[in-house]
């Protein structure tokens, strides 16, 4: 389903910026190294996720 929905996505998102993200039970890698942007990344407040850096 991925596969499909990412193009879809990329033509769709009319401008919108968007963040695409596994759910693998880790948020803090999840939102950041497996994380994919379409459009301009924007800043995040990673510091509430647990494992985040200090």
């Amino acid at each position: 389903m991925f596969a499909s929905f990412m193009p879809w996505l990329m033509l769709n998102r009319d401008g919108l910026t968007v963040l695409v993200h596994p759910g693998t039970g880790n948020g803090y890698a999840d939102h950041t190294k497996h994380a994919a942007w379409l459009g301009g990344m924007l800043p995040l407040r990673l510091d509430v996720f647990r494992g985040a850096p200090a």
